[in-house]
């Protein structure tokens, strides 16, 4: 009886330090965001859905945009966001993108070149593998800028428009 008590008030306590911890990290964030010029997005998170199902290399079934902050500029938002994908093995990830209309770029993804060891290389893998695996992207190496090839794996659609765009 006792330690069906013990028990229960253990874990009432453990999920009230971890919501807890999950408000003050949101705080530290927006905080943290506010300083540096963004503020809450106050409009629909939908609109941003859409455009990155829109110009996503892999096509998503599910993605829902959450804790999104922008920048407001002249030219410019920038946005900075979660996305969740639907993929119950990875986590959120944390997306930037930039909407503005003097802005014309093909669809690419671009990541560290990295070799970690272990457990972190073979998830690094798994998620650059997703991009691999996608139909009609390929890795793309930009003309004449070796040391950028040599530090980024950059992928997409059109190799020719993104090295006119890029280089």
């Amino acid at each position: 009886m006792y330690l069906n008590i013990i028990v229960v008030l253990a874990v009432a306590v453990i999920t009230y330090y971890i919501i807890r911890h999950i408000k003050e990290e949101r705080a530290r964030v927006k905080k943290l965001m506010m300083q540096h010029g963004f503020e809450e997005a106050d409009e629909s998170t939908k609109n941003l859905e859409e455009k990155l199902k829109e110009i996503s290399l892999r096509k998503y079934k599910v993605l829902n945009v959450y804790n999104v902050y922008r920048h407001r500029s002249s030219d410019f938002n920038l946005y900075r966001m979660k996305v969740d994908r639907g993929d119950s093995d990875s986590p959120d990830p944390l997306f930037y993108a930039i909407e503005s209309s003097h802005l014309n770029l093909p669809r690419f993804a671009i990541f560290p070149h990295i070799k970690l060891p272990g457990l972190l290389g073979k998830l690094w893998e798994k998620l650059v593998g997703h991009i691999r695996k996608t139909p009609g992207v390929s890795r793309i190496r930009l003309e004449d800028v070796s040391e950028f090839n040599s530090r980024y794996l950059l992928y997409g659609t059109s190799e020719t428009a993104i090295n006119q765009a890029i280089v």
